[in-house]
């Protein structure tokens, strides 16, 4: 959802000019300016003098769905009539990421700037989710081998990608944000529940989020070097869940329609494990859905734990069911989970050191040869600030997923192909 933050008001010239006026001081005119908001009070100041501009970026942010209408008024000592009301604004969706913007209320001798900005609320979901996840009695937190989540604006994005697909991008970004606020919702709830050991209910949780769309299901236990650095989650024990996207789509990266499947993913595999929490809820367990933007962990690295896949030189899973073609999330419970799984999948890595395809195909090079060491001390081959700058003003790009060739082929023909031409170079030497 749209979110309007109002940033500064300034005063050219007052309603009142009688200096007999009530709103005179020492023979200078002052008005009593306030704001209204969807008809709602949200700011006023006792006195505003021509010259003075007012601070209000303490007022707190407004969310709203496809518009809300803003109101100047000026207070006097007389019930309020329409005589009073300086000038009126029609705040739309549509402004979203276009910076800073301003509108003069101009009213017989008044007249005011208004700054303002439109951004996604989204940017300010993501903290709040994070903060809402601290303080359980069992809550498993980051260490000094942590990195720092990767920043992503949503803001800059929409900013980038121009106003119509700002629009087409509008409605799944609003249900996108619903999804976000229900976890944030469940998020906030106490969780102190002692760990409880319950091996039957695993292949239920496992068939329920099958039956609810999801592709692949694991289970495994988070440890603190998975965790965001300054973050921390409930329990330790966690249902990773993947969705598969449209390769039709995704083959078009970048491109709006990439950008629209990308983001519908997150939505739907986000309304996914809300809906599986409840359910494991209802098992009398208690969960926690970590939604699939955002979130405290790093989930290609979680689901690699948990077996379902490894992750190739562009830092995304790679999974037998659906290749690099698919978004995590995960679900944090104080059900007992196995968490010891072999993972069949580390020939992947060396595939991915024989092919390089994404490294040709990446439009900002941000994928190395070899790993490189990140700020926190981890290693990657992916340059995450020069990957995230491009992303963001490219359609979420995703060329990386569309080049890998788990992407277009089967992982079990790639799997066969490599192991032949192993066993054929063997047999050579």
């Amino acid at each position: 959802m749209p979110e309007l933050k109002f940033i500064s008001l300034k005063c050219h010239s007052t309603d009142d000019t009688d200096e007999s006026d009530d709103h005179s001081v020492d023979g200078i005119i002052e008005d009593e300016p306030y704001l209204l908001a969807d008809h709602e009070r949200v700011w006023s100041v006792r006195r505003m003098k021509a010259g003075d501009i007012e601070d209000l970026s303490g007022v707190e942010p407004i969310t709203f769905d496809e518009r809300i209408g803003v109101e100047l008024w000026d207070e006097d000592d007389r019930a309020r009539s329409d005589d009073d009301q300086i000038g009126r604004l029609m705040v739309q969706a549509n402004l979203i990421g276009l910076g800073e913007l301003r509108r003069d209320f101009k009213r017989k001798n008044a007249k005011y700037t208004l700054t303002y900005k439109v951004t996604r609320a989204l940017d300010n979901l993501f903290l709040r989710y994070d903060e809402n996840l601290k303080g359980g009695a069992h809550a498993v937190k980051s260490d000094d081998t942590s990195r720092p989540r990767n920043r992503f604006s949503v803001g800059e994005m929409d900013m980038a990608i121009g106003l119509r697909a700002r629009n087409r991008k509008l409605p799944v970004m609003m249900r996108q944000q619903r999804i976000f606020n229900e976890s944030i919702k469940k998020a906030s709830e106490p969780h102190n529940r002692d760990y409880e050991d319950n091996p039957e209910l695993v292949e239920v949780i496992e068939k329920t989020a099958y039956d609810m769309g999801a592709n692949l299901v694991g289970f495994t236990e988070v440890t603190p070097d998975l965790i965001y650095a300054g973050k921390e989650v409930p329990y330790r024990y966690v249902v990773v869940v993947a969705m598969r996207m449209d390769n039709e789509k995704i083959a078009t990266a970048p491109s709006v329609n990439c950008m629209m499947d990308v983001a519908n993913t997150h939505s739907v595999l986000g309304a996914l494990v809300n809906r599986l929490s409840d359910k494991i809820k209802e098992m009398g367990y208690d969960a926690v859905p970590s939604p699939a933007l955002g979130g405290a962990v790093d989930y290609p690295s979680l689901a690699r734990m948990a077996g379902m896949g490894e992750y190739g030189r562009h830092g995304l899973l790679i999974s037998p069911f659906n290749g690099s073609c698919q978004r995590i999330a995960a679900i944090f419970t104080n059900l007992e989970l196995p968490v010891e799984k072999p993972n069949p999948h580390k020939w992947v890595r060396d595939f991915c050191s024989s092919c390089g395809k994404c490294i040709r195909a990446c439009p900002p090079n941000a994928i190395r040869e070899e790993s490189v060491p990140t700020k926190a001390g981890h290693y990657s081959c992916v340059e995450h600030g020069e990957c995230l700058l491009y992303l963001t003003t490219h359609f979420l790009c995703s060329v990386c997923i569309k080049e890998c060739p788990f992407t277009t082929m089967s992982y079990d023909r790639i799997k066969e192909a490599f192991e032949r031409g192993a066993r054929s170079r063997a047999q050579t030497r």
